[in-house]
């Protein structure tokens, strides 16, 4: 497999390629250049190998795990994600704590936590979080989201003072649109 696929995928499309651009310049450009049935021929396989990587292209046939259909197979994380937006923050900071201690280097999970304690007034837990994700390799493909993750850390810790005790629970109970659009940031 390469990066993004199947290497016979590549080789399919290639040779596509090569046929269409070799029926193409025989039939329009060089038209006594190959027999008139050697040219129908090579329409009709070039017509097969289109019928052919269409099927085999369908969602969900080429590759395991890429089913279109959700499988309803729910990690431990998805369901802190389920319990962080639906406002079970007790139940999502357990959850993350308990894949965190399975593997520290959990990045999603860590920048989870960290918007979690953020929402919730714990700012200094919020920056530990943080600070843990800079130093961890796997964070690099999250490192926007961390310095967005620190902006908001920054206006809420500025924010918190004029915020009165009501307001604070009211978004501890209920998520924000915003919340939800940080889960998409992190997942």
């Amino acid at each position: 497999m390469c990066a993004q696929g199947a290497w016979s995928a590549l080789g399919l499309a290639v040779l596509f390629a090569a046929l269409l651009n070799l029926a193409l310049v025989s039939t329009f450009v060089w038209t006594d250049w190959l027999p008139w049935g050697v040219g129908v021929g090579l329409w009709t396989i070039v017509a097969a190998l289109w019928v052919v990587s269409t099927l085999w292209g369908s969602p969900g046939d080429r590759f395991p795990g890429t089913s279109v259909e959700d499988d309803g197979e729910t990690t431990p994380f998805t369901e802190a994600v389920d319990h962080y937006l639906k406002g079970n923050r007790f139940e999502a900071e357990h959850l993350l704590g308990k894949l965190l201690n399975e593997d520290p280097r959990d990045a999603e999970a860590r920048l989870l936590l960290a918007t979690l304690f953020r929402h919730i007034g714990r700012f200094d837990e919020a920056a530990t979080q943080l600070q843990w994700l800079l130093r961890l390799e796997s964070a690099g493909k999250w490192e926007t989201e961390i310095q967005r993750e620190f902006k908001l850390l920054d206006r809420a810790r500025h924010d918190s003072p004029d915020r009165s005790e009501e307001d604070e629970t009211e978004q501890a109970r209920e998520p924000s649109q915003d919340d939800h659009d940080d889960v998409v940031h992190a997942a």
